[in-house]
């Protein structure tokens, strides 16, 4: 509640946002660790990634846990997208190459997937925002592991139309809206 608060605060006072990035950050493999080493194990996973991401942002970054292995970030108050790139390529560095013990005494990395989304480019409403962030990050996150990408209204588009075009035919089968009409198709000459 206090990350959605603050960040549409902010979303109100354009002059201080100038270029923002709403970035929706997924810890990879949280599920396998909490099956294998247990709950206590995968808590401390999150909390080891969100140490990391707070060392390794500018201390005007609102980071914020959305649930189970999920973050946002809002880089905000940039002139340009580049200075917000350079941010959040330093992050990405402390990130890979970052560690967590594990109880077998394994050392394994942290692993993050995560999509963008850019104000004011891609929108101004802060719904519109993280959903198209969390559409990155799950578009991101079916194709591979461990990257980061943009936000891309022509792919947003097509998944929604395939999504109006599933829940129509859907409606159409469970409605049972199709009449069947049985026409035979008959050779004149020979009746066949």
């Amino acid at each position: 509640r206090a990350f959605f608060s603050k960040f549409d605060a902010l979303l109100q006072e354009p002059e201080e946002l100038k270029t923002a990035m709403v970035l929706m950050a997924d810890l990879d493999n949280l599920k396998y660790t909490n099956d294998t080493y247990g709950h206590d194990c995968g808590d401390k996973y999150i909390k080891s990634a969100a140490e990391c991401f707070v060392s390794a942002v500018p201390s005007g970054t609102i980071i914020s846990r959305i649930s189970g292995d999920e973050f946002y970030l809002f880089f905000y108050g940039y002139s340009h997208k580049k200075e917000i790139y350079q941010a959040f390529d330093t992050m990405k560095k402390t990130i890979d190459s970052s560690q967590f013990m594990l109880p077998d005494g394994q050392i394994t990395k942290i692993r993050v997937t995560g999509g963008i989304a850019w104000y004011p480019k891609d929108s101004t409403s802060y719904e519109e925002l993280i959903r198209y962030a969390d559409f990155a990050m799950y578009k991101t996150k079916r194709a591979s592991k461990g990257h980061f990408s943009d936000f891309d209204i022509g792919d947003y588009n097509e998944a929604a139309y395939m999504m109006q075009s599933k829940t129509e035919l859907n409606e159409i089968l469970t409605k049972g809206l199709i009449e069947y009409h049985f026409q035979p198709i008959v050779d004149a000459s020979t009746g066949e």
